[in-house]
């Protein structure tokens, strides 16, 4: 080591090259990061989907789920299984386990094996294996149109939206209008490619698909003797398109095609079709009547009372958000004034909605702030105690790591984003922990009046092997961050991923460019400083009186305060170690009494508002609407009520017969359909309201009153971050006890509803829509009817006859063949069916072939790991009842009395207890890890098997501060308030081996007292202990002051860092003393004769060491 340190000081050129080109690569990794909210990353989930048109949840159970199910099962890697069965769909959704590396591997095994299905039923359309692909909304812009009653007016609404759509897939990337730009987007380019366009996903949302109808009604039908499936059949004959080969000449190639396949109403209704006796041909217009418009489900899209259709544009993993947003809203602004293309059509407008550019601006001003605002105080602290030189050269370390950090992550695939500037707020102080001490030890020995590069050289080697380790304890401490399990681990990979790396290249730096900079005066650089802040010298002036005098009061400090009350707890260790366990006692009580409440993930505050409501299925549109206007009215009482005007919000947007998905994983059968409705609110930002959108939501659900009838209606903010509800859970039971599984969630519903703050409790049984059963007469089968014949009768004649799909644009239409509307809506539109049947065909009325029973069903069939299931979850009114809590409780009171009632019931549980369990179980198993790391670690430096114990002791009383500064800033322990323990650890340890390594380094060399010994250890070493915690403190302490709603998901583990080390670095400085103390009286008996004796003292080694020892305390304060 000694040949590097000699050779970097030896050559300051290349040194100094290193650092700019550290810098300049970090800041092309800066300008080339996609910038985003919060990461965004894949899961490890595949989905299996199988279409059933037509069918029940029940049939779909069984004919779909249950078979894929089993086919899977045996698959390893598959850590939970769960299928839906809806209304013409089956859906398996199989969630692998985080130690699986090639997904793609199982996702051809799931593939290969539903492939192996030969029992599917016959009208099962083809299935699709993907792995869920997560495809994030960047923004949505509302296209709002005229209120007309024309029946054109929807198609018209469409038409502009396509267009729109087409428009906003053109756009080209912006012309770069300075170089760092240009250089950002030429390294963005160089990683990803060059982009033609950039935007690459647009969806239209809030209409109804495309569909072709052709509909004949049953007296034509049996006029004309035919039925359905033979006009579907002949039609797909007739509009084909069929590749007739190739004709091969002597000169040239030609293809043949038959083409005779139409894709609009107007030619479909052109196409003959039957022919009647005289042989005149009738075409589809003769005897159907041709619908080319959309599906028959009726929706309600409006946009603050206006007919709208949302376009959301969607971003890739490898776009630029904030790129994508501006040019959508520069799009936006254009076309409101004709500026951009073709323009709208009169009464057209377009409105931004959802964008999330300004959350990512928001959060990286704040942190930006922030990081400025702790960058600053950083310096002032090593300015106050250090000598400012010192100081400047220790502070150019930040810079240099940050930047370099950002090269690293730009390598690994991270992105700029909220969780990644928190990793170098987090930082910011601890990375200069290693320079301090370096640079303090080697100004150390220039003041006993070494030349600059043998006081460079003797510095840094001197406390080579302590930084060495206390880096590398600080990256174990941050270590089991890297095996939190499950999405909460793939949420906060980033932090640990660049923390460590501002640590290594923070150490590089630390070895051999600090001193080389320490190695040289710095004559013409600080000279030319000097000259270049001039105007504002007095500012050095001051910060160098502050010196002196923040140097004396804490050498006053040291010797009137803290070395008298040291002495006295060495002469009485055991009050020391016992006030310290009172402590640790009196922490543990606060949490268990409540004082400091955990909760999993923090409510934080957000500009979107959402309120649902569920009807039974089947539920007439104008009866979910009116309940969805309800919603709009108070919601708009609620404006008045708490601002006296509208200006809470700045749009809605509600739907009838479909809800937007807010980031559930996987399908949403609910989510469609005339029981269901929504109305969607942007409300203004945080800083423009008084009110937390809680408290909005609360009297917005005051202000709407009952829905009778309505089975669930649900007031939330959309979710955030990787946690799902508070309270979540799954009740289990198999197929045959699914009566007696509705009591006991009903039973369960009410159990939980007796807990204070439980509100919104919801479950996911929902009652499906009447079903009619058919069973075939027994005088019906002798004359050769089959179930086949019947159920394909009752199917044409109300769901129709897929005649074949039309590719028009992007778009697949549906063409079918099906009875008029007015034929299909009835009871007594069955009598009217007539079966074809047995070798003549005879057609037969369905009423004499069958029975019609009348039963219900479920809307939608839950499973797990082949068990039915219900899933329950409710939310808890924050500050009133606390989601661990009464989880915890309910499962020890509730659930297992529930279980003795019914033995046969499961429960698993999900939401954020899942990620609970998950997170906590991978974190203290990665903790485990890394304490033994340490421990070989410090054996390793220390040469002892007992040393290790004195400093990692320390570790359980950093708790305290972190505990106490929860209750102080009226925070609750949350998940990143553990990841800030654990973070901990490693800063409480890097002060402990300082302060041992000293002990050792001099413990032979003091005299013949084991007590003063220690004193002199503790006061020589307060000052860079106490500088190394203050820089940390410095650097989070801007964001620990922070009320923007932004930084309340972070502020937790801010908080258990910044206390944890005030409170750590007093305990530290008395307890690590106290403890050796203890360890020189029982396990180091011999090393305590030594000192008593004074056997040491002697030799002619003893003079250079203690003078070595004696170098420390002359630099820290030193004023120039």
């Amino acid at each position: 080591m000694k040949r590097v340190v000699r050779w970097a000081i030896e050559n300051s050129p290349a040194m100094n090259m290193f650092m700019v080109t550290i810098l300049f690569v970090g800041m092309l990794s800066v300008l080339g990061m996609r910038r985003e909210v919060m990461p965004e990353f894949e899961l490890e989930i595949i989905l299996v989907q199988v279409p059933y048109p037509g069918a029940t949840p029940s049939e779909v159970e069984e004919g779909i789920c249950q078979k894929i199910e089993e086919s899977v099962r045996s698959i390893a890697g598959i850590k939970k299984m769960s299928s839906i069965a809806a209304e013409g769909f089956g859906y398996s959704i199989l969630e692998l386990s985080s130690m699986v590396k090639n997904v793609d591997k199982i996702t051809n095994e799931v593939r290969s094996r539903v492939n192996q299905i030969s029992s599917f039923p016959e009208l099962a359309e083809d299935y699709s294996v993907q792995q869920i692909t997560m495809r994030y909304p960047a923004i949505r812009v509302a296209l709002m149109g005229p209120e007309s009653d024309n029946e054109d007016a929807e198609w018209e609404l469409r038409e502009v939206a396509e267009d729109l759509r087409t428009e906003l897939l053109q756009i080209p990337p912006p012309v770069p209008d300075n170089l760092l730009s240009a250089l950002g987007q030429g390294v963005r380019n160089a990683i990803s490619g060059t982009r033609k366009t950039v935007i690459s996903q647009v969806q239209i949302a809030g209409g109804r698909d495309f569909q072709i109808d052709i509909e004949v009604s049953e007296e034509t039908l049996r006029k004309y003797n035919t039925s359905l499936a033979d006009l579907a059949s002949k039609l797909r004959r007739q509009n084909s398109d069929v590749p007739a080969g190739t004709l091969r000449t002597e000169g040239r190639e030609i293809i043949l095609r038959g083409n005779n396949k139409s894709t609009d109403g107007i030619e479909l209704g052109m196409i003959p079709i039957l022919t009647e006796e005289d042989g005149t041909a009738l075409t589809i217009d003769d005897i159907a009547t041709v619908r080319d418009e959309f599906t028959d489900m009726p929706v309600v899209s409006e946009v603050d009372g206006k007919p709208a259709l949302i376009l959301t544009i969607e971003r890739t993993s490898n776009e630029d958000l904030l790129q994508i947003c501006g040019v959508v809203r520069d799009f936006v602004a254009n076309k409101n004034n004709g500026m951009a293309g073709k323009p709208l059509p009169p009464g057209y407008d377009l409105k931004i909605w959802y964008d999330t550019s300004v959350d990512v601006y928001d959060r990286m001003s704040m942190l930006g702030r922030n990081g400025i605002q702790g960058l600053i105080l950083v310096f002032l602290v090593l300015a106050v105690f250090l000598e400012i030189k010192l100081a400047f050269w220790v502070a150019l370390g930040i810079p240099v790591s940050i930047l370099g950090a950002c090269g690293v992550l730009l390598y690994t695939g991270q992105t700029i984003n909220m969780l990644t500037l928190f990793s170098f707020l987090l930082a910011l102080g601890i990375v200069v922990d290693d320079a301090i001490v370096i640079g303090e030890n080697i100004y150390s020995h220039r003041q006993l009046g070494k030349p600059f590069k043998k006081a460079a050289i003797e510095g840094t080697l001197e406390v080579f092997p302590a930084v060495l380790a206390s880096v590398s304890t600080t990256i174990f401490a941050f270590a089991p961050l890297f095996f939190v399990a499950g999405v909460m681990g793939k949420f906060i990979a980033v932090i640990p991923l660049a923390v460590v790396a501002m640590l290594v290249i923070s150490l590089v730096e630390s070895m051999v460019i600090l001193p080389c900079h320490l190695g040289h005066k710095d004559v013409g650089f600080f000279r030319f400083l000097a000259w270049l802040f001039f105007p504002i010298r007095f500012l050095g002036l001051g910060i160098g009186w502050v010196n002196k005098k923040a140097t004396g009061g804490l050498t006053w400090f040291i010797d009137q305060f803290y070395t008298p009350t040291l002495r006295w707890f060495l002469y009485h260790p055991m009050y020391c170690v016992c006030g310290g366990i009172s402590l640790m006692i009196i922490t543990v009580g606060m949490i268990q009494s409540g004082i400091t409440p955990f909760e999993v993930f923090p409510k934080t505050d957000s500009n979107f508002i959402q309120a649902t409501v569920v009807y039974p299925n089947g539920t007439p549109l104008k009866v979910t609407e009116a309940a969805t206007e309800q919603l709009v009215e108070s919601l708009k009482r609620t404006s008045q009520k708490l601002l006296q005007d509208d200006s809470l919000f700045k749009l809605h947007f509600r739907s009838v017969g479909h809800t937007v998905n807010q980031g559930d994983i996987g399908p949403d059968p609910t989510s469609s359909g005339t029981h269901v409705g929504g109305v969607y609110v942007e409300l203004m930002d945080t800083a423009k309201r008084p009110f937390h959108s809680d408290q909005i939501l609360d009297t917005w659900r005051n202000e709407s009153g009952a829905f009778p009838g309505a089975e669930q209606v649900e007031f939330r903010v959309p979710s955030f971050g990787p946690a799902g509800r508070p309270i979540e859970f799954k009740l289990l039971a198999p197929v045959e006890k699914m009566a007696e599984l509705e009591l006991a969630v009903e039973k369960c519903k009410a159990m939980l509803g007796r807990y204070a703050g439980v509100k919104d409790i919801q479950d996911d049984l929902h009652p499906g829509k009447l079903e009619y059963k058919f069973t075939i007469k027994e005088s019906a089968r002798a004359l050769g009817v089959t179930n086949a014949d019947v159920a394909e009768a009752v199917r044409a004649a109300f769901y129709g006859v897929e005649a074949m799909r039309l590719q028009r644009g992007r778009h697949e239409v549906k063409l079918m063949v099906r009875y008029p509307p007015d034929r299909r809506k009835t009871l007594a539109d069955i009598a009217n069916i007539r079966v074809t049947s047995g070798p003549n065909r005879i057609q037969r009325p369905l009423v004499e072939l069958a029975d019609i029973e009348e039963q219900a069903g479920y809307a939608e069939i839950n499973r797990v790991e082949q068990l039915r299931s219900v899933t329950i979850g409710a939310d808890v009114v924050e500050g009133v009842g606390n989601a661990f809590e009464i989880t915890a409780k309910f499962q020890i009171d509730d659930v297992l009395k529930l279980q003795a009632e019914y033995p046969w019931l499961g429960v698993r549980w999900e939401g954020q207890e899942e990620q609970r369990k998950e997170s906590l179980g991978s974190l203290f198993n990665g903790f485990i890890v890394a304490l033994l790391c340490m421990f070989v670690l410090l054996t390793l430096e220390f040469r002892s098997y007992f040393q290790p114990f004195l400093i990692l002791a320390i570790i359980p009383f950093g708790l305290i501060g972190a505990v106490w500064g929860h209750a102080v800033m009226g925070l609750t322990v949350t998940l990143f308030s553990m990841f800030g323990l654990v973070a901990l650890t490693g800063v409480v340890i890097n002060d402990s081996i300082v302060l041992v390594d000293f002990i050792n380094r001099n413990i032979t060399k003091q005299g013949n007292n084991a007590v003063e010994l220690l004193v002199e250890a503790g006061r020589r070493r307060f000052r860079p202990v106490l500088l190394t915690s203050m820089t940390t403190i410095a650097g989070l302490f801007p964001l620990l002051m922070e009320t923007s709603f932004q930084a309340k998901l972070l502020i937790p583990m801010a908080t258990s860092l910044t206390f944890g080390l005030l409170i750590g670095t007093l305990l530290i400085l008395y307890l690590v003393p106290t403890f050796y103390m203890l360890y020189l009286k029982t396990i180091g008996r011999s090393t305590l004769r030594l000192i008593e004796e004074g056997n040491a003292g002697e030799d002619d080694s003893s003079n250079s060491s203690s003078e070595s020892s004696n170098m420390s305390s002359t630099a820290t304060g030193a004023v120039t």
